[in-house]
């Protein structure tokens, strides 16, 4: 990796859910959580992402890349808190 750039490994955990809806439906659906899960901690982060409470994660799958980014880059695109006090 060159000077100037940094990189992070990103895991997307994709979970199998079933839940039941505002009409008492019980349905399949997919969550996506950015993030390197197991199917225990997926549960409470999908059922906390959905706001369903009525939620179980059935299968855990992940998919990861490895990204790189210029200072620059990173810099023009973040989000900086300037008004804390410890800076």
């Amino acid at each position: 990796m060159a000077r100037g750039t940094f990189g992070r490994t990103v895991v997307k955990t994709f979970c199998e859910v079933r839940y039941v809806d505002e009409n008492n439906d019980v349905k399949d659906g997919e969550v996506l959580l950015w993030g390197d899960y197991d199917i225990f901690g997926a549960q409470n982060a999908a059922r906390k992402r959905t706001g369903n409470k009525r939620l179980v994660v059935k299968s855990v799958r992940h998919e990861s890349f490895y990204g790189v980014i210029s200072l620059e880059d990173f810099e023009a695109n973040c989000s900086v808190i300037r008004d804390r006090k410890e800076w």
